[in-house]
């Protein structure tokens, strides 16, 4: 053996010293990150308030709503898991042996290790189950659009207004079938008033 790798056996053998340590920094890094990214998504969510969800079917939103909760638990549960991997059991531990610490040190490695593997899980859970609800919110569409009521001396109808012209004013009472257009005539309206039908 040269002395090239007599240097390399005694890094080896001063890493395993070091590891617990190094595995701990490690843990400290993604708490820092899952907090921070958990904090940054509530402020967010916080600020944009429910404008979107409240327009949303009733079954829409009731996704939405659970898959944001899922989202901030796996956040939240993943910086919980890496608080833990950094710093420790709160209950300290006496060792009265060598051979007794160096096996609580390769077990808590081993435990740190699984900790960070799991604060990345749920890290990528919470952001998948976040930007579902967010893709929900966009793609989903209002339960019903703003419309007009008009009142006739005959009729009163509700709808989305689709247009306005000298002589009548059409309607959509039903988004979901174009035969529901309704097309009044302006001579025999009352009032026309901006209304959610």
């Amino acid at each position: 053996m040269n002395i090239e790798d007599k240097r390399w056996e005694q890094l080896a053998e001063q890493q395993k010293f070091g590891q617990l340590d190094g595995a701990r920094r490690q843990a400290e890094g993604w708490r820092t990150g899952l907090t921070g990214l958990t904090a940054l998504l509530a402020a967010a969510t916080i600020i944009k308030g429910p404008d979107n969800v409240v327009d949303l079917t009733p079954d829409a939103r009731l996704i939405v709503v659970s898959s944001l909760g899922l989202g901030f638990a796996a956040l939240v549960a993943g910086s919980l898991v890496a608080v833990r991997a950094a710093n420790g059991s709160p209950v300290g531990d006496t060792w009265l042996t060598g051979k007794a610490l160096r096996t609580w040190t390769r077990n808590e490695v081993g435990a740190i290790r699984r900790a960070i593997r799991l604060a990345a899980a749920l890290l990528l859970v919470g952001l998948a189950a976040i930007a579902f609800s967010v893709g929900t919110t966009w793609l989903a569409g209002p339960a019903n659009k703003p419309g007009f009521k008009v009142v006739t001396t005959d009729t009163q109808v509700c709808g989305e207004l689709l247009a306005l012209d000298r002589t009548s004013v059409t309607l959509d009472v039903d988004r979901t079938s174009r035969q529901q257009r309704v097309v009044v005539r302006l001579d025999g309206v009352l009032s026309l008033t901006p209304q959610r039908c």
